[in-house]
């Protein structure tokens, strides 16, 4: 019933399902070879690219005036504020789902 050891259909079919097991094992390595590769190539032309460029000193303009944050408490009494005046226009939106009858 059982194939015998010294057969040579099961010798062929073993040395078949090795073959076939180190191929995706190869494919595997060579794609994580392949991936690492270009990450450490991305990471040496980043690090290439930053040393190498500067940035060009700012020159302000002399009729420019900053621009000056409000502080939080005055952001929020603004708010309340804001929000108080158009309370009254607030509305109550409702909304009604018509059902549809089962389909057999």
């Amino acid at each position: 019933m059982f194939p015998e050891k010294n057969d040579p259909g099961t010798q062929l079919e073993t040395s078949m399902n090795s073959q076939n097991t180190s191929k995706p094992r190869a494919s595997r390595a060579m794609s994580t070879f392949a991936v690492l590769a270009t990450l450490a190539l991305g990471i040496l032309i980043g690090t290439v690219i930053t040393h190498s460029v500067r940035g060009a000193l700012q020159n302000h303009a002399n009729d420019a005036t900053p621009l000056s944050m409000p502080s939080p408490q005055q952001l929020s009494s603004t708010f309340s504020q804001i929000a108080k005046q158009i309370e009254p226009t607030v509305v109550n939106i409702s909304t009604e789902t018509a059902l549809k009858a089962p389909t057999k």
